[in-house]
């Protein structure tokens, strides 16, 4: 059996989008919050983070909170990013 080692890891620079979106689940079970904040964090100005209160694995496609649905589908179809980091809460919570 042939062992494949893991891909090296990626630098972040100041080079390349400065448009990011990052959407993440608080609970998320594959993908913790503290990797989509640190994320973010390496971003900096060039990224902003969606938080939806929720415990899935796919804040988009899955497309049960409408106002997660809303920002990224802002930002997909024209490009519009959040000022500031923002949260979603569960529907009907708001």
């Amino acid at each position: 059996m042939e062992i494949v080692q893991a891909a090296a890891s990626v630098e972040i620079d100041d080079d390349g989008p400065t448009n990011i979106l990052i959407a993440q689940h608080q609970r998320d079970p594959v993908t913790p919050l503290r990797g989509g904040e640190l994320l973010n964090d390496k971003f900096g100005e060039r990224a902003r983070l969606l938080t939806v209160d929720g415990s899935r694995h796919g804040v988009y496609t899955l497309g049960v909170n409408p106002c997660a649905y809303q920002v990224i589908t802002d930002y997909l179809v024209d490009g519009a990013m959040p000022e500031h980091d923002t949260s979603c809460p569960t529907p009907g919570t708001e």
